[in-house]
C-alpha cells in the first residue's frame, strides 16, 4: 500500500551546550530525563512490521510509514511489533535551526499495549549535505522508559538536508531540517575626544565571548574598516553573544589599540572609544 506523506513536523530546541562527536548513545537502563513526554502519542490503527510516527501535537495526530499490517478492524493488539513513536521534534511542517543551535530529537518504542520496550536500538542520520551540522550519535538504545535521544548540533555553515529516525523493523521517517545564519545587530563604534582629531582609524574587530585580556592570538569573528577619512564605522555582530571590541588606529608613525568588553549588541547598539589619548 503506498502512502502520500506532507511535509514532517519539526521544532528546534536550544540548548546551552555544545554536541558531542558522533558515537553510542545512552545505555538501555539510563533514566529519562524527559518522564511522560510520550503520553500525548497518537495511536496506530493498524500495525504488523514496526509503524514509525511524527507525532505532530496536533488535531491531525501524526505521519507515519509502514512496512504492512493488519486491517485497522482486525486484531491490532495481538501479536503486534513495537511502535516507534517521534516524541520531538513535535509541531510545525519544516525546522529551522540558526548557527550554533542545539536540537533534541527524542523516540520512543512502545509495545501494543502502549507500555515501553527498552533495550532496542534507534538509528539516526543526516542525508543529503549537512555541511558542518552534526548529530551526538548515530544511534542511541531505548531506556527503561522505552526512550532513546540524540541532538542535532548546527553548524556555522547555512545549509538544508534530511533527518532520517529509524527502529528495529519497518520504514524510516524523513524530515527537513535547515540551518539558517545567526540574526546580526549593526553596531557603530568610533572615535571621540583628541583621538578623533589626531588619529586616523583603521579597522574594529569582534572577538565572540571573550573579554579584552584574553582575545591575544585570538583570530576574530568579525571585522570591520574605516572609510578613509571617517572616524566611525558599522559592524554586524550576531546576536545571542557578547563580545570584547578592539579598534585600531595610526598616528601616522605606529598602530595603536583600543579595547571595550561586555558588549552585548541587543541591548548596546553603539560606542565611542578615545585610545586614552594624550596629543
Amino acid at each position: 500500500m503506498l502512502f502520500r506523506f506532507p511535509r514532517l513536523g519539526l521544532v528546534g530546541l536550544l540548548a546551552l551546550a555544545g554536541c558531542a562527536s558522533p558515537g553510542v548513545g545512552p545505555a538501555p537502563d539510563a533514566a529519562h530525563d524527559g518522564s511522560g513526554a510520550g503520553d500525548a502519542g497518537a495511536d496506530l490503527g493498524a500495525v504488523g512490521d514496526t509503524s514509525i510516527a511524527f507525532d505532530t501535537g496536533a488535531d491531525g495526530g501524526f505521519v507515519s510509514d509502514s512496512g504492512g499490517g493488519s486491517d485497522a478492524s482486525g486484531d491490532a493488539g495481538v501479536n503486534a511489533d513495537p511502535v516507534l513513536r517521534v516524541i520531538t521534534p513535535t509541531v510545525g511542517s519544516y525546522t529551522t535551526l540558526v548557527q550554533g543551535e542545539l536540537l533534541v530529537v527524542e523516540a520512543r518504542l512502545e509495545d501494543a499495549a502502549g507500555q515501553p520496550v527498552a533495550g532496542a536500538r534507534i538509528d539516526f542520520a543526516l542525508l543529503g549535505d549537512p555541511k558542518d551540522t552534526s548529530l551526538s550519535g548515530f544511534f542511541a538504545y531505548t531506556d527503561l522508559e522505552g526512550y532513546a535521544q540524540v541532538y542535532v548540533g548546527a553548524g556555522q555553515v547555512a545549509t538544508t538536508f534530511t533527518l532520517r529516525v529509524s527502529g528495529p523493523s519497518g520504514q524510516p521517517v524523513y524530515a527537513t531540517v535547515e540551518v539558517v545564519p545567526m540574526p546580526t545587530v549593526d553596531f557603530t563604534i568610533g572615535l571621540t575626544g583628541e583621538a578623533a582629531a589626531a588619529l586616523t582609524a583603521l579597522g574594529v574587530f569582534a572577538f565572540a565571548d571573550r573579554t579584552c585580556d584574553s582575545v591575544d592570538g585570538v583570530p576574530p569573528s568579525q571585522g570591520a574598516s574605516f572609510a578613509p577619512g571617517q572616524s566611525s564605522t558599522t559592524i554586524a555582530l550576531p546576536e545571542g553573544v557578547d563580545y570584547a571590541l578592539v579598534v585600531e588606529a595610526t598616528d601616522g608613525i605606529s598602530i595603536v589599540r583600543d579595547c571595550l568588553d561586555g558588549i552585548d549588541p541587543t541591548t548596546i547598539t553603539s560606542a565611542l572609544v578615545d585610545f586614552g589619548y594624550v596629543p
